[in-house]
């Protein structure tokens, strides 16, 4: 959660974070966050709207997105995630892997360049977890960076660059 948290600006650190060639600063951090979608953990801490399609265009609406604009993007991230069944439902009444589905759509709505996931595939059950990696790696494959920021070794094979962090010390960096 803290390197996810430092990816997006969120947390000061010691060094020097380079996204996409621009140095991550205080000056260009909103700049950068436009270009980059988060899923955390537990994305009912995150949601703020009660429907669906009202969380996906809350972020769009941020990003003054245009309201012909909004209803595309949302219109093409509910098919390619396969949540169109999903877009008037209440949040609250949602499984929690529906719920990742939905903060997977939210983060890629306005087509990022990067995604970070935070530990987003560890509350899900195996069915909804393949879904998502099958989605991350389409994404991938388009060219959107994936950052999958997780515990769980068995989530790493999907990874094309692989780097292990042990209290804050790099022990593994397969490129």
């Amino acid at each position: 959660t803290t390197l996810a948290n430092i990816l997006i600006g969120l947390v000061n650190y010691d060094g020097k974070i380079i996204i996409d060639g621009i140095t991550l600063s205080s000056e260009t951090k909103k700049f950068l966050r436009k270009d980059i979608g988060i899923i955390f953990e537990n994305p009912e801490e995150h949601f703020v709207t009660d429907k669906v399609y009202d969380e996906i265009a809350f972020v769009l609406e941020n990003m003054d997105y245009q309201k012909n604009d909004i209803e595309n993007k949302i219109s093409n991230v509910a098919e390619l995630i396969g949540i169109n069944n999903l877009l008037e439902r209440k949040i609250t009444t949602l499984s929690i892997g529906e719920k990742q589905l939905v903060a997977l759509a939210v983060a890629i709505a306005n087509n990022p360049k990067i995604i970070i996931m935070d530990d987003g595939l560890s509350n899900i059950d195996a069915c909804y977890r393949e879904v998502i990696l099958k989605i991350l790696n389409v994404l991938r494959k388009k060219g959107m960076t994936v950052v999958n920021i997780t515990s769980n070794s068995e989530d790493s094979i999907y990874g094309t660059d692989i780097v292990v962090i042990n209290n804050g010390k790099v022990v593994l960096n397969k490129t």
